[in-house]
């Protein structure tokens, strides 16, 4: 019996021994692996970055091999895979590098198609998917690029400005959404109320659909009609254009045009409105009466009643000089001519020479050929 317990508390003490000499991180890890026969599979990637080595394999997220290998070729990446001897894939299997967390490791995920018919091959072992089956996962740059772009890109700004706008819009106390429901069922009240009339309008809308079905045949005869003068009008259509510039230019010219006294600032628009006006003036004028005119015109059908003018005056009184006499009935401007109506009829002669003067020879022409002489 002792010599049992001495060999006991030996291998105890030889444990605690060895256990304070070494540490957990100094044990063994078992190695990765599969057990089991496997086959080989190789599947072409645009690019493998990330996919660790001894990476997972998964169907439906279920471990069916390892990634036992990498390698470029014609600038692709070919992956080397072990997969169980009992999971056999059809042709067609999809390849997918793919990582459970946005900064996990990356995994080679196998997908089927997802009908395939009866008697399909099945992939053996040394066969390729193609790199048009496979797709390659996103890097961590790209992971770490979107989320930037999703936070410093005005993303959450946006949404936090919206959702501020919806909350101003339904106000502190829900003021805002209390309205709005409160319009809505007034809306749908009146709505309500008035249903007979849409309804109404409903069947007269109808109606009228139904006779302008009914009536398709002639509306069309009308539209077939119309089309050789709608044609032509489209044909001229650069012609009416341009006559209607034309018009425009012409109106623009009378408006610019001179009136009949030779100045520039008046036109004869301004002129027909002046005698317009003043047509109007003496058409609205209570004082203006026919009769004057009906005394006249007697003496003036006589006068032009024939090829020639003719005339039956008779004169009781004619004041011939130009003074007038105080007592005579006449009328006072009716006299002979005075002295200052030769020298205004001189003076008007002389004034139509001087223009007619100018504008033959020029206002400098006593300039070019001196005063004459």
């Amino acid at each position: 019996m002792k010599t049992v317990r001495h060999i006991v508390a030996g291998v105890v003490v030889a444990t605690t021994a060895v256990g304070c000499s070494a540490g957990v991180e100094q044990l063994p890890l078992p190695a990765p692996g599969l057990s089991g026969p496997t086959y080989e599979l190789d599947a072409e990637f645009s690019n493998a970055l990330n996919l660790p080595d001894r990476a997972k394999v998964r169907v439906g997220g279920a471990d069916v091999g390892e990634v036992v290998g990498m390698s470029a070729k014609d600038y692709t990446a070919v992956v080397q895979m072990r997969i169980l001897d009992g999971i056999r894939l059809p042709e067609g299997t999809t390849a997918e590098l793919r990582s459970a967390t946005p900064l996990g490791d990356v995994f080679v995920s196998l997908t089927p198609p997802a009908s395939s018919a009866p008697g399909t091959a099945l992939l053996a072992d040394g066969d390729r998917i193609p790199q048009g089956s496979t797709t390659a996962a996103a890097t961590v740059e790209q992971v770490l690029a979107t989320t930037s772009m999703i936070v410093n890109g005005g993303v959450i700004r946006n949404l936090t400005r919206v959702l501020n706008g919806v909350g101003g819009a339904l106000g502190k106390e829900g003021e805002g959404l209390s309205s709005l429901i409160h319009e809505s069922r007034a809306l749908v009240s009146t709505m309500a109320d008035r249903s007979d009339e849409i309804r109404t309008m409903l069947d007269q809308t109808a109606r009228l659909a139904d006779e302008l079905n009914a009536r398709r045949d002639t509306i069309n005869e009308v539209l077939d009609s119309a089309t050789p003068a709608l044609l032509t009008i489209a044909d001229n259509t650069a012609a009416i254009v341009d006559l209607v510039d034309e018009i425009g230019a012409v109106t623009t010219q009378l408006q610019r045009f001179p009136a009949i006294g030779g100045t520039d600032t008046r036109s004869w628009i301004h002129d027909l409105n002046t005698l317009s006006a003043a047509f109007n003036e003496a058409a609205t004028d209570p004082r203006v009466t026919m009769a004057n005119f009906l005394r006249f015109l007697p003496a003036a059908l006589k006068l032009f009643g024939s090829n020639a003018a003719a005339a039956d005056v008779d004169l009781q009184q004619v004041a011939i000089g130009h003074i007038p006499d105080m007592n005579h009935y006449a009328d006072p401007g009716f006299t002979g001519p005075k002295w200052a109506n030769w020298d205004n009829m001189v003076g008007s002669i002389r004034f139509v020479l001087t223009q007619l003067g100018d504008r033959v020879w020029g206002p400098d022409r006593g300039r070019i050929w001196g005063p004459p002489q």
